[in-house]
Order: structure tokens, then sequence, then C-alpha cells
């Protein structure tokens, strides 16, 4: 019983953490529309979404101006988010 709930805490956390992260692109995406000087939040913002940006913008063309890495970013959330389910879905 206790390693079933520590199962199922660690499942929400990643649960929660990845919807944290998921909101903390789409902010970076509306702040990306405005001229916001810099500050410690954007700043923030950018160190951690950062990486999986840059790693999405690598692996999709560019069509003009457009940025797809922040859709492949929330399609590859929605991809783990669901494989997550899957599997506490069959433990517990």
């Amino acid at each position: 019983m206790p390693l079933e709930l520590l199962g199922r805490f660690v499942f929400r956390f990643l649960e929660n953490a990845l919807s944290l992260f998921q909101l903390a692109v789409f902010l970076i995406v509306i702040l990306s529309w405005f001229s916001i000087q810099k500050n410690k939040f954007t700043e923030f913002l950018a160190t951690i979404t950062g990486p999986a940006l840059i790693f999405a913008r690598r692996v999709t063309p560019q069509i003009g101006n457009l940025d797809f890495s922040p859709i492949i970013v929330f399609f590859s959330i929605d991809l783990i988010r669901l494989g997550l389910s899957k599997i506490a879905a069959t433990i517990f």
C-alpha cells in the first residue's frame, strides 16, 4: 500500500511538472508577441523552455518567419503525458 501511494505521488508530480512546463512554453509564446523588457521572470521562462524549443527548432523545417517549435513541444508533452497515464493505468 505505501509503495502504491508513492507511485501515485510520483506520477501526479510528473503530470503537474509537465503541465507547468507547458504553461511556461505558452507564456513564452505570448510574451514573444509583445515588446516586453527582459526581467527575471522572462529570463527564468527562457532558461527553462529554451533547451526544448531549441531542439524542436532543429527538427522542424522553417517556413518563412513562422516558428512551429512550440507546437512540437506541446505535442511532445501530450505524448509523454499519454504514455505516463498508460503506464500508471497498467501499474495501478
